[in-house]
């Protein structure tokens, strides 16, 4: 979405750190609730790929960059976990609380160890720590923006089954991550 992102030497780090940071978001965060139902109820799950998901996503960037929004806007499911079977009610919502929080805190560990890594980008413009720098940035963001973003509370967002099971830990949740 940088207006300056191209082929050039600006461009290799962000490219890297964002890479990064998808790659981070997909096999990691985006399955935290596939680990903790691995954990609290012995389900097996596998990786559901969605391209569709992807296509959005370069359309969101298509679009933000023809249409010169600054900051661009980018928007697109690219994988999920799938579960060996549906889960009832309760565990949904133990599943869906787990997530939430295990995302804002890894959120905030990852805004935490950017401030030293932001310094020292500005300081030494080396990549790595430019890289390093975007990928930080990329989860704190991502991370706040995916908890505020699926906690809205209409019928085919996880908000609304977390609210339904406990709408005190959702309207919580909603607070922490709305005054982030």
């Amino acid at each position: 979405l940088d207006p300056g992102f191209g082929l050039n030497l600006h461009s290799v780090p962000i490219f890297v750190g964002m890479l990064a940071a998808l790659t981070f978001g997909t096999l990691f965060t985006g399955r935290l609730g596939a680990f903790y139902v691995r954990w609290r109820m012995h389900l097996k799950h596998q990786l559901r790929i969605h391209p569709a998901g992807l296509l959005v996503a370069v359309a969101c960037v298509a679009i933000s960059r023809a249409a010169h929004f600054s900051p661009g806007y980018l928007y697109g499911v690219i994988s999920g976990p799938q579960l060996e079977r549906d889960l009832n009610a309760k565990d949904e919502g133990q599943t869906l609380a787990f997530t939430f929080a295990a995302t804002f805190f890894i959120s905030i560990a990852a805004w935490l160890t950017w401030i030293p890594v932001k310094w020292a980008a500005d300081q030494t413009s080396l990549v790595p720590f430019i890289a390093l720098d975007v990928l930080l940035a990329a989860i704190f963001v991502g991370g706040i923006e995916g908890i505020l973003f699926g906690l809205i509370p209409v019928r085919f967002q996880p908000g609304e089954k977390l609210r339904r099971w406990n709408w005190p830990f959702w309207l919580f949740m909603l607070m922490v991550s709305l005054f982030t």
